[in-house]
């Protein structure tokens, strides 16, 4: 790549023919068609071949070619609403979080309002690798891919061949007769359409996907409504499933029965597929977050709590060594990760458990600054001076800031269309049209005050987002909600934060 750059000046112009001669003609440079596969280790016996993970090299040039067409293909998509509304992965403006906070949500709410939610979690057998070209070719065709556009993809799949290389050693080319490429720019985005009239097979399922990772929903009112009906519209799934050349890995494949946490399930269900039992848990790891079927978040906060205890081992050994910028660079390398994904979620849980990573950042803004020395009467200095000394915020904090940047892209479409009417302007405040009515709804809109929603539940109502949400929004300075920047919104929330710990 670095070559590349020194003589970009020489090759743009012939590369530039090469492409649009590619683009116009329909055909894809078979030299461009070959992986490079190196086997990397992932834990386990050297000897077994399922402890490799085959990482996927390609040529340079084809990752250009390849970005000019995503780009093509990628805006086609998009002007016509092509993309089914619930997939979060490879798409612009999207990411895990949403996907999280649109699950999450859901079940919140199927809780508060007396029902039972049940969520089950598909894991396809190498999904990516396992995409049908004659299907994938029809699937663009009809969505409106045609002509020298289909041949050029029917180019691009075609006639592709790999080799693996390892201690030194390459073997001999094989063809690649399935799948779309490895390692490539096209790839992810030709199998969200492969994948993209999977929503289709049910009118009366959820579905949210993030690429392959993929979540059925359905709440019932009762647990025999809730068995039945998926039941039966599991059949259609395994159908599409075959249709579609795909297979499920079933060992793989749960399901979570959510309730609320004072009313546990009088009843166990049973799901299948393939005339084989789906297994139950009571807990889930999904996208990187454990979810609990009565979403106490307990499980994950002991998951987080463990990692961050383990850094602070490390942090006092070292802190003798280094600086205190080097310690809060390690801080922010492998604690706060672990405080700031998902947070949007995981969050709004109890205050006991949430406290219990608080501890863990007393500790380490304590054990930084020196000040993890009890004084007489065993009690340690007071922990925020030195929050505000080092500038890092509190778990608390952390999960305001974080709400308050999704509530501000929401109001600025920022988001998937999914979350633009989640959060909504205190638009009528008065019953009657009077004077004051006319002017509250002026200030409203110019302070940008959010509508609280009414929630039935404590425990789950008032924590949904879109009711808590609202409620943090509208404690912001009203100067700090009408910002146009979400960079300058995060700065200065995060200083007014910082400031209370004064």
């Amino acid at each position: 790549m670095e070559l590349l750059k020194l003589i970009a000046d020489l090759i743009v112009t012939p590369l530039c023919k090469i492409i649009n001669h590619s683009f116009s003609t329909g055909i894809f440079p078979d030299a461009l068609k070959v992986s490079k596969v190196v086997p990397i280790h992932k834990g386990g016996t050297m000897e077994d071949l399922n402890n490799y993970r085959p990482i996927s090299l390609l040529s340079i040039f084809d990752k250009l070619v390849e970005k000019l067409m995503h780009k093509r293909l990628y805006n086609f998509l998009e002007l016509h609403n092509i993309l089914f509304m619930n997939q979060f992965g490879f798409r612009k403006n999207n990411s895990t979080s949403f996907a999280l906070i649109q699950i999450t949500e859901k079940i919140k709410e199927t809780i508060d309002n007396k029902k039972y939610g049940c969520g089950i979690f598909i894991d396809l057998r190498k999904a990516f690798d396992t995409v049908n070209h004659k299907i994938l070719l029809g699937k663009l065709d009809h969505y409106g891919i045609r002509g020298s556009a289909l041949n050029w993809f029917s180019s691009y799949l075609s006639n592709r061949k790999q080799y693996v290389f390892h201690n030194g050693e390459a073997s001999n080319l094989q063809p690649i007769t399935c799948g779309v490429p490895q390692g490539s720019v096209l790839g992810p985005l030709l199998f969200l359409l492969y994948i993209n009239d999977l929503p289709n097979i049910s009118k009366i399922l959820q579905f949210y996907l993030f690429a392959d990772d993929t979540n059925i929903y359905y709440e019932a009112e009762n647990l025999d409504k809730l068995e039945l009906v998926i039941n039966k519209e599991l059949k259609k799934l395994h159908t599409w499933l075959i249709v579609n050349r795909l297979s499920l890995n079933i060992d793989k494949t749960h399901f979570v029965v959510f309730h609320p946490f004072n009313k546990p399930l009088m009843k166990k269900i049973t799901l299948k597929i393939y005339k084989k039992a789906i297994s139950e848990g009571d807990q889930v790891k999904y996208l990187g977050i454990t979810i609990d079927s009565t979403l106490s978040w307990r499980t994950h906060i002991d998951n987080v709590s463990t990692k961050i205890s383990k850094t602070i081992g490390l942090l006092y050994k070292i802190r003798y060594f280094v600086d205190i910028k080097i310690i809060k660079t390690l801080y922010y390398s492998l604690v706060y990760p672990h405080l700031l994904y998902g947070i949007e979620v995981w969050g709004s849980a109890d205050e006991t458990l949430l406290n219990r990573l608080l501890i863990l950042q007393k500790k380490i803004v304590r054990l930084i600054c020196y000040s993890d020395v009890r004084h007489a009467d065993y009690s340690f200095s007071p922990s925020n001076p030195l929050f505000y000394k080092l500038e890092m915020h509190k778990i608390y904090d952390i999960f305001k800031i974080n709400l308050s940047k999704f509530i501000f892209k929401c109001l600025n479409k920022m988001t998937p269309v999914n979350f633009h009417s989640w959060y909504q302007l205190t638009s009528v405040l008065n019953r009657y049209d009077t004077r004051s009515k006319f002017v509250n709804i002026e200030n409203s809109f110019m302070t940008k005050t959010l509508f609280i929603p009414t929630a039935r539940t404590s425990y789950y109502g008032l924590r949904l987002s879109k009711v808590l949400g609202p409620k943090i929004w509208n404690s912001l300075p009203p100067l700090l909600r009408i910002n146009e920047s979400i960079n300058n919104f995060n700065k200065k929330l995060k200083n007014i934060l910082l400031n209370n710990y004064k």
